[in-house]
């Protein structure tokens, strides 16, 4: 739990995806070796008294986006299976729970796979997966990597190799993906990368926001500048946050970010956005947000979903399979894969799945995301930076 008497150096250290939510409240000198000193003696009360922020509305963002107050319950010891099929990876909140028990099982019920197997969630960063890969010594990393959103498998260094040396390859066996995906290319064409799975992020609308302005159909409609300081983003949701800055990039360039940061008002946690409505003040009229959490949105409400006609924008759970040969590893690829996980996502966490034979009950919807082309050509790392850099330091020239 983040508290306001820890200092800005060890929050970040303990928490690194803060640095964006920090950032955007202009508390700045991350980036600055010189000013290290300085953030580590720093308090957070300290910082938000002299930037004049609520510190109580500051330690509810932070502790919201990482789910700082309680500890891993989950967390359990067991016994290394040299030999064995390894699967790590970062599940969504929402789902990790009701597919561990599905993963355990799956366990009990197929010993010679003899499964290893370490399965976080995502708000606990993915900085210890970037540790396993970041030697390029692929006979370190799991027989299987599972990961949401472009931060850990789309860095160049790491991504040419996986095209060029065909390191993973998509063993899922599913030929084709769920018939709600047909027009938006979402399966590797190179077959190294596999999808499971997608969580899709949609518009909460503030009607009395709105201000006799139109709702926005369209990704579109919600950078014109009639929307100036008037949106919310997620950026402790580092998933949702990439998702949506690469989407936007694909489609306007770096010309719709800085559009998007001229209507960017604040930065809510998901929780805190079905609750909007209720802030006294730096209310928006619009925040993007993943669609699950709309499921929570309270009953009596006058906020609304606004799921856009050009589509939610996705932030795909990808999953990494080495290739080898391995009817172990085969296995469990299939069974991540299968209907049975299929719906878990859908049910449990309302992220549709690729399995064809899931219903997800977002039937005549569409999805948006930036397309393989996109990301086998760019450099998502640099991009992403680019991006953070304008929409977080006010940077025009990138």
């Amino acid at each position: 739990m983040i508290k306001k008497e820890m200092t800005l150096g060890e929050i970040v250290s303990k928490y690194p995806s803060s640095v964006n939510i920090l950032k955007s409240k202009n508390i700045s000198g991350f980036d600055d070796s010189s000013k290290s000193a300085l953030l580590n003696k720093l308090t957070l009360e300290m910082a938000a008294k002299t930037k004049k922020i609520n510190l109580e509305i500051l330690l509810d963002t932070l502790n919201s986006s990482f789910d700082t107050y309680d500890a891993d319950i989950t967390a359990e010891t067991r016994e290394y299976k040299t030999g064995g099929t390894d699967v790590s990876g970062l599940l969504p909140c929402p789902i990790r729970l009701p597919l561990l028990e599905a993963f355990k099982k799956f366990d009990s019920d197929n010993p010679e796979i003899k499964l290893n197997y370490d399965l976080k969630s995502a708000s606990s960063g993915s900085g210890w997966m970037e540790d396993l890969i970041k030697d390029n010594d692929f006979s370190k990393v799991p027989d299987i990597f599972i990961s949401t959103g472009f931060e850990l498998f789309f860095g160049r260094n790491l991504k040419n190799r996986i095209k060029e040396e065909s390191v993973f390859k998509d063993k899922t066996g599913l030929e084709k993906y769920n018939k709600i995906f047909d027009n938006t290319g979402l399966k590797d064409p190179y077959g190294n990368y596999a999808v499971i799975g997608t969580v899709p992020a949609v518009m909460l609308v503030n009607p009395s926001e709105l201000k006799g302005r139109k709702c926005p159909e369209t990704w579109e409609d919600l950078l014109s500048p009639e929307f100036e300081k008037s949106i919310s983003i997620p950026m402790g949701d580092l998933d949702l946050y990439n998702a949506a800055l690469i989407t936007l990039h694909s489609r306007f360039g770096y010309d719709g970010i800085r559009k998007l940061k001229n209507n960017f008002l604040d930065s809510l946690h998901p929780s805190q956005m079905l609750k909007a409505d209720k802030l006294k003040a730096n209310k928006p009229a619009i925040t993007i947000i993943p669609y699950f959490f709309t499921k929570m949105l309270p009953e009596r409400s006058k906020m609304f979903v606004n799921w856009p006609k050009d589509g939610a924008i996705i932030s795909p759970i990808f999953m990494l399979i080495k290739n080898r040969e391995s009817a172990s590893l085969d296995k469990t690829a299939k069974f991540l894969s299968s209907k049975e996980t299929g719906e878990i996502l859908s049910k449990q966490g309302y992220f549709p799945s690729v399995h064809p034979d899931v219903e997800n009950n977002v039937e005549d919807r569409k999805f948006l995301w930036a397309g393989w082309d996109y990301l086998y050509e760019n450099d998502i790392d640099q991009i992403l930076d680019n991006c953070t850099k304008i929409l977080i330091e006010n940077t025009q020239e990138v």
